[in-house]
């Protein structure tokens, strides 16, 4: 009895341990909204258009604060762009705040908004920020323009150890059904 006990508090503890034992250290970027009627017809733009990304990024952010992003996908009008992000760059709110996300064929769909993250530290603060957007807007000069909104959510992302415990807390359970069937 006292085995069957143990085991039950050893198994429960395990799964417990697993569920808590998960770092937020990814932050999921998303966004949604339509490009201007002064939108240039480009394979990320065009007047009318609908626009929507994704991606995660580390939390908190790389230096500078430039941050490599991970699953990205940027739809025009729901079908996808295939392309790909070889950064995004967060910009305090003096400059125009959000960030810029820089593609590998030299072109960049420009937002701005509020600063995004704190400073110093470059956390990311989660919530939904309203967002102005242009294509390939150097030197300051906007190249067609859009609106939408930008959303910020922490992902949880488990820990390699909250999975062994996990799978420990299983093992055992397996372990005291089948010590029971056999007694």
């Amino acid at each position: 009895m006292k085995i069957r006990a143990f085991s039950i508090a050893a198994a429960c503890a395990c799964v417990l341990f697993a569920q808590t034992a998960a770092r937020a250290d990814l932050v999921t970027i998303s966004g949604s909204g339509t490009w201007g009627a002064d939108a240039p017809v480009s394979d990320y733009s065009a007047p009318g258009s609908l626009w929507s990304f994704s991606f995660d990024v580390p939390d908190p952010l790389d230096a500078n604060p430039t941050s490599t992003a991970f699953n990205f996908q940027y739809f025009l009008d729901g079908s996808l762009v295939n392309t790909t992000l070889s950064s995004v760059e967060f910009f305090p709110l003096e400059p125009g705040g959000l960030f810029d996300l820089n593609f590998d064929d030299g072109n960049t769909l420009n937002f701005y908004g509020d600063q995004v993250y704190t400073d110093p530290g470059l956390s990311l603060i989660p919530g939904t920020y309203a967002a102005i957007i242009d294509i390939n807007s150097f030197a300051g000069l906007p190249n067609g323009s859009g609106s939408g909104t930008v959303t910020i959510a922490t992902t949880v992302v488990p820990e390699p150890s909250s999975i062994v415990s996990g799978g420990l807390g299983l093992l055992a359970l397996a372990f005291w059904r089948l010590r029971r069937s056999v007694v």
